[in-house]
């Protein structure tokens, strides 16, 4: 099988992404992604690094903010 990632690196993640969701610069982000919804996204992002990415609808910009956690732009 050829996996990117398994389960123990998905729960080794949850703290660092509970550190990034406790400080997260929006708090209120009803009508944008959640927790549920954003530790995948998040996580993969942070997996694979893609080189780009492109989002389809910002809300408030939560998601660009993890996005850019996830995948810190290089010099």
């Amino acid at each position: 099988m050829n996996e990117k990632w398994n389960r123990d690196e998905l729960v080794d993640s949850l703290e660092e992404f509970k550190k990034l969701y406790d400080n997260k610069p929006i708090h209120n982000n009803d009508g944008g992604m959640k927790s549920g919804h954003m530790f995948p996204a998040w996580f993969i992002v942070k997996k694979l690094k893609p080189k780009y990415l492109i989002e389809s609808g910002i809300w408030q910009g939560l998601g660009t903010w993890f996005f850019e956690k996830a995948s810190p732009a290089t010099k």
